[in-house]
């Protein structure tokens, strides 16, 4: 029984060091009888890349975000927030949208921001087919403290 078990353990171990530097989206994997069965999950279907990027100079706010789909994707939607910490809590100064009838969209806005407060760009990225939504992914990118 311990042989069994240890066989199986050793057996698994291998499979993983073999998969996960290949292929980190690897959910689990599952065995049954003498059968290792690896289920797998591609990370995005449609969206290949986003970027997000916020930049402060004299008290103005540069929010910037783009995305990067499949081409059978018809239609991309950003949402972008700029938010602010504010008594203990992460409250929306600013929200922008840009939707493009393509696979790639990109937007780049500009806001008034105050000293003191911490910043950060929430983006909700959205790949659509003909009218219907086949993925969404948020992304955060922090910015800090602005003096």
């Amino acid at each position: 029984m311990k042989y069994a078990f240890f066989k199986h353990f050793i057996v698994l171990l291998c499979v993983f060091s073999l998969v996960i530097p290949v292929s980190a989206n690897t959910i689990y994997a599952s065995v049954e009888s003498d059968n290792i069965e690896i289920i797998t999950q591609p990370l995005n279907l449609y969206i290949s890349s986003t970027s997000e990027n916020v930049s402060i100079s004299n008290g103005v706010a540069t929010c910037s975000s783009s995305i990067r789909a499949t081409p059978n994707i018809t239609e991309v939607i950003i949402v972008a927030k700029l938010q602010k910490y504010q008594n203990g809590s992460w409250v929306t100064q600013e929200t922008f949208t840009e939707i493009s009838y393509t696979y790639y969209g990109a937007l780049s806005r500009t806001c008034i921001v105050d000293h003191g407060y911490s910043y950060r760009l929430v983006t909700t990225y959205q790949a659509v087919v003909n009218g219907v939504s086949v993925e969404t992914i948020n992304k955060t990118y922090n910015y800090g403290l602005y003096l």
